[in-house]
């Protein structure tokens, strides 16, 4: 696989492990916020460091600031 190609099909930063992201975000049916935390946790070492985490947590605000509109009450209060 060439150089170029590798990087559109399986980028070396969403292929840590023993699958690409995608496939784990797809797996467990999350949503494009989940998908995004998830997406951002997982490349920080390999590509973008700290401004990852941030993106993340950027994600994990909405979800937070939300939570009860976009996924009900159940668990709001859980520890």
């Amino acid at each position: 696989m060439g150089k170029n190609r590798e990087k559109v099909d399986h980028p070396k930063h969403y292929t840590r492990g023993s699958m690409e992201t995608i496939h784990a975000i797809m797996g467990l049916s999350l949503d494009p916020c989940e998908g995004n935390v998830l997406k951002y946790v997982s490349r920080h070492r390999d590509k973008n460091g700290v401004e990852d985490l941030q993106k993340a947590k950027k994600y994990l605000d909405l979800m937070i600031e939300n939570y009860g509109e976009w996924y009900g009450s159940a668990g709001s209060n859980k520890e």
